[in-house]
């Protein structure tokens, strides 16, 4: 990378440090030469700049935006961080916007008026989700807003009294109609207007992307003046609070870390309820880093800050606030009030660090702080005579304020390390817009460009003179030689840290030099340090290029990391660079990504040539084409060659970009270089290669898979199906995983699958076998039973055809029983019955219900069922006891019993037993000739002596011991065991 960067090595500013016999500490400025494209922008518009050296997005202001007829006015403008045009798009709203800011991953935010957020890239396309509602009332509209990282924070207004006024024009509309056609009625008085009372919110949405948003209430001011003008609300936010004893304290470098850790994570986002800021004992829930959320809010005619906390709402007496700004540490809140001047607090606004009175009549325009050292104002200064003043007022002490006069208007920006200065173009004279870093000194840079004794001086000054005079004073060089580490050390970070190449150039070569007199085993430097900042130094340098834009310093680029920075190119379509950072850090991972990027990318450049394909493939699912462009082969050709190169590339996830892009044929020969089955299929099937979806499926040996391309075939055409799989002896898997969904849950269409093959009748009626046990149509069991019959009948199956026969004709007589038995509902004893039918019913369980039901003609039909399926006799006499019993008809169940049984009588006495009917049960009992039934019944009885009366006129042993083993309690035991004594046997 050549590292041409137009630059100006401006001289160091020296500024005092606070207090007397301080030394005064340097600043120093870098100018860069803006982009021609730069000269249309003028600063009375609405500027958003991305820190770090990030986009800057303009568009007109609120109060301007639709002044214009036609198009005109209604575009966004985005430039790179040195003035180049990078997008144009139309603003796609018709509610005025209201703010911009940068997320963090550099998509834009845009707000409107009514609530309504947008995100755009870079490039002004629209993100997938490209909008969020607030929840705003209909009559709420934001006055104002702040983005930080990827929090947005708004102050809203809104009428509590409309409501009310809506409730008044319905009691005049109700008036109206009750007074119409009566007449000479006399209006009635109307009420006076009602001024509208305003409350404010404060609103928060954590988590702020196009992905995911979630929303939530801050807090209500009420009783605010109304606010004509929005411009004069300032409100700023932070979220850790640092508290230190000594204001302007000197930012080291432990102040530059990266703070990736801190940045918002959208998974651990939890909604915070809402709070009125008038309460002070209000039960609120705080979570995660929402508790040390503090907002500071500052509106007109107020004087005083508010200051909002999960804990409520604090007010601080100051006077009238106009701007107001927070440290990048968020150590202190500098904000300049009305008529007095700047002032610094800190956090809590409760102690003041520090007062600063200007001569100046005009307040300042922007404020902002650079680093914690030092507050940075800009004024612009109108004369009606000459031509306006710009001034930049850099405050550090109260008796030193160093101003800088300008011709051209500015918008200055925070950084984490310094101030950046955007100026506009000067139409009166050819030279450049500029824009302007302003940084404290490093201290390494003091030490190589300023007289001391440091070792890094006495090494950069050793290597000067060795360039000038060829040779230098090996007795001094050697007397440093403890604190070379250090002094080469202190000349790699001032090349690191300067913008200046020739100065960059200098240290590294006396940083190269002094490395020599250390030994390789030392502990205090390692060589490959000179390497590491050599490699920084390369990247610094090409990413400050014109054609890249974003100048970073060294402090910006450490708080950033390498990936957050390679994230950043790739995202600016810079993938060359990318790339080659990738393989510079050996980072495959992210390497990978960025081939993912740059393929996405190149496929929406091509031209397409398969729209007529993709019309045919929607009708036609054999849709075969793979012509491709010959952009599109050499797209494919290079991802084969970093794939063969061992590379890791997302093959599906392009091919699947294809695909939303209607590039067919690359989809579908980028989905054939995808080895994951899991993610090729799916896309095989979108692209309408069911075959090759099935291949791909099958030999993958993934059930899950094989599942989801037969379902999709069936949902398509169930008998192309059955053809398909009928024609592959490897479809075998296949043809059971679709068998076995279908059984449980498509019976039609495996139906059908059984019919397109010649040697599954028996199947095909074992289907329709299931089919009459899950339908509840009478119509539909018969005609399922009929067409099971035909199908065992052709299957030869005539153990499965008799029981179908025997089934249907059971079916057919429960539906004759339905339609000609049906209960009389007059009778008490018939009510019973009322909604009972027979079908569905089995065989034992229809001639019980028969026998039930106590019918002469029913009884007469059951004994006709009990002919007609050759029931067995005892099976019958079983089943007529169950009905009697279950009927009440015990006088019809001893008459019955009298009668030769061939079951014996055991079984009228457990019926007996069983309904409680103890007095037929000891009849029965009698009647039982074996005595150890007798004895088990009369245990179940609870009659222990009947049972022992058995076993002493028996004498057996064996009854004794049968008995007592089925004796109900341990008195039945107690009582058996004194009888046995008593028989001596």
């Amino acid at each position: 990378f050549d590292p041409k960067i137009m630059f100006e090595n401006e001289k160091w500013i020296n500024i005092p440090e606070q207090g007397k016999g301080k030394i005064p500490v340097p600043y120093q400025k870098f100018s860069f030469d803006m982009n021609d494209d730069w000269k249309s922008v003028t600063f009375d518009h609405m500027i958003a700049v991305a820190p770090n050296g990030g986009p800057i997005a303009i568009a007109r202001k609120h109060t301007k935006f639709y002044a214009t007829s036609g198009n005109l006015g209604k575009h966004i403008l985005v430039y790179s961080g040195i003035g180049q045009k990078i997008a144009k798009f139309l603003w796609p709203d018709k509610e005025t916007l209201i703010y911009m800011g940068w997320t963090i991953d550099e998509n834009l935010l845009c707000l409107t008026r009514k609530g309504r957020i947008y995100f755009f890239s870079m490039f002004g396309e629209k993100k997938n989700i490209m909008s969020h509602d607030c929840n705003l009332d209909p009559k709420e509209e934001i006055l104002t807003a702040r983005l930080k990282k990827n929090t947005l924070v708004y102050f809203t207004k809104r009428d509590k009294r409309v409501h009310q006024q809506q409730q008044m024009a319905e009691q005049r509309k109700s008036k109206s109609i009750l007074s119409f056609g009566k007449k000479n009625a006399q209006p009635e008085n109307e009420p006076e207007e009602m001024t509208p009372q305003y409350e404010h919110c404060i609103r928060v949405i954590e988590g702020v992307s196009f992905r995911k948003c979630d929303k939530m209430s801050f807090g209500i001011i009420e009783n605010l003046p109304t606010i004509n003008d929005p411009n004069e609300v300032v409100i700023d936010f932070f979220y850790k609070e640092v508290v230190s004893d000594n204001f302007f304290d000197s930012a080291t470098d432990d102040d530059m870390e990266s703070d990736a850790d801190e940045m918002l994570s959208e998974q651990n986002v939890q909604p915070i309820g809402e709070f009125n800021l008038l309460q002070t004992n209000t039960q609120y829930k705080s979570r995660n880093k929402l508790e040390n959320l503090k907002i500071y809010l500052a509106v007109p005619n107020i004087e005083g800050v508010y200051i909002a906390t999960h804990q409520g709402v604090d007010f601080r007496k100051i006077g009238v606030i106009k701007l107001l700004c927070l440290s990048p540490q968020q150590k202190y809140v500098a904000v300049y009030v009305e008529g007095f001047g700047l002032i610094v607090f800190d956090t809590d606004i409760k102690k003041s660090q520090d007062k600063f009175t200007t001569s100046l009549q005009t307040v300042p325009q922007q404020m902002v702080w650079c680093k914690n050292s030092m507050i940075c104002m800009y004024v612009p200064i109108k004369q009606e005579s000459k031509a306006h003043r710009h001034i930049l007022l850099f405050v550090r002490t109260k008796d030193d304020i160093k101003p800088l006069n300008f011709n051209n208007p500015l918008h200055i920006e925070q950084d984490c390390d310094g101030v950046r200065i955007f100026m506009q173009h000067y139409n009166r004279s050819n030279a450049k817009a500029k824009m302007i870093l302003w940084q404290k000194v490093p201290q390494e840079l003091i030490t190589l460009y300023t007289t001391n004794t440091e070792p890094g001086k006495k090494l950069y000054q050793f290597y000067k003179d060795y360039t000038i005079k060829g040779q230098s004073n090996i007795n001094e060089m050697l007397a440093i030689e403890n604190e070379m580490p250090m002094a080469v050390t202190t000349c790699l970070k001032a090349a690191a840290m300067s913008f200046d190449v020739r100065l960059q150039k200098e240290a590294l070569r006396a940083a190269s030099y002094g490395k020599d007199f250390i030994n390789s085993d030392s502990l205090y430097f390692k060589h490959t340090d000179f390497d590491y900042y050599c490699r920084i130094l390369r990247v610094l340098n090409a990413l400050r290029q014109p054609d890249i834009g974003i100048i970073m310093s060294y402090h910006q680029f450490m708080r950033e990391g390498k990936e957050k920075v390679i994230h950043r190119l790739t995202h600016r379509n810079k993938h060359f660079l990318s790339f080659k950072l990738c393989d510079y850090w050996n980072l495959h991972t992210l390497r990978a990504l960025v081939l993912h990027h740059w393929a996405c990318t190149k496929i929406v450049e091509v031209p397409s040539n398969s729209l007529e394909a993709r019309a045919q493939a929607m009708t036609n699912s054999e849709w075969v084409d793979t012509t491709l462009t010959d952009d599109e082969y050499a797209l494919v050709a290079v991802l084969k060659d970093q794939r063969d190169r061992g590379q890791l590339i997302y093959f599906a996830d392009i091919a699947e970009h294809a695909i939303e892009s209607n590039k067919l044929s690359l989809a579908l020969n980028l989905c054939m270089l995808e080895t994951n089955t899991i993610k090729q299929v799916p896309l095989l099937q979108r692209l309408g290669k069911h075959n090759l979806a099935l291949d791909k499926a099958i030999h993958s040996f993934n059930t899950d898979v094989i599942y989801q391309v037969v379902l999709d075939l069936k949902n398509t055409n169930i008998d192309r199906v059955s053809e398909l799989l009928r024609s592959n002896a490897e479809y075998t898997l296949a043809r059971k995983l679709l068998i076995s969904y279908c059984r449980q849950n498509d019976l039609g269409s495996l139906k059908q699958f059984y019919k397109a093959y010649q040697d599954q009748q028996y199947n095909l009626g074992m289907t329709f076998v299931h089919e009459y046990f899950t339908t509840n149509k009478q119509d539909d069991q018969v005609k399922a039973l009929v067409d099971a019959e035909a199908n065992f009948s052709i299957a030869s199956a005539s153990l499965e055809t008799t029981v179908v026969q025997q089934q249907k004709t059971l079916l057919e007589r429960q539906m004759y029983i339905d339609d000609n038995f049906k209960p009389d509902t007059n009778g008490d004893d018939d009510m019973q019955y009322e909604s009972e039918s027979f079908v569905g019913l089995s065989l034992n369980e229809t001639i019980i219900r028969c026998i039930e039901r106590g019918d002469a003609k029913l009884m007469d039909f059951a004994n006709k069922l009990r002919k007609e399926f050759k029931v067995p006799d005892k099976r019958y006499w079983y089943l007529k006891i169950s009905a009697l019993a279950r009927g009440e008809k015990w006088d019809v169940l001893s008459s019955f019993a009298k009668s030769k049984s061939p079951v014996g009588y055991v079984p009228f006495a457990k019926i007996a037993i069983a309904f409680e009917q103890l007095n037929h049960a000891r009849d029965y009992i009698k009647l039982v000739n074996d005595p150890m039934d007798k004895i088990e019944l009369y245990m179940q009885l609870g009659e222990v002596d009947a049972a022992i009366s058995i076993c002493q006129n028996r004498k057996s042993v064996e009854l004794f011991q049968f008995a007592n083993g089925l004796a109900p309690s341990k008195e039945g035991r107690v009582k058996l065991a004194e009888a046995y004594k008593q028989m001596n046997l």
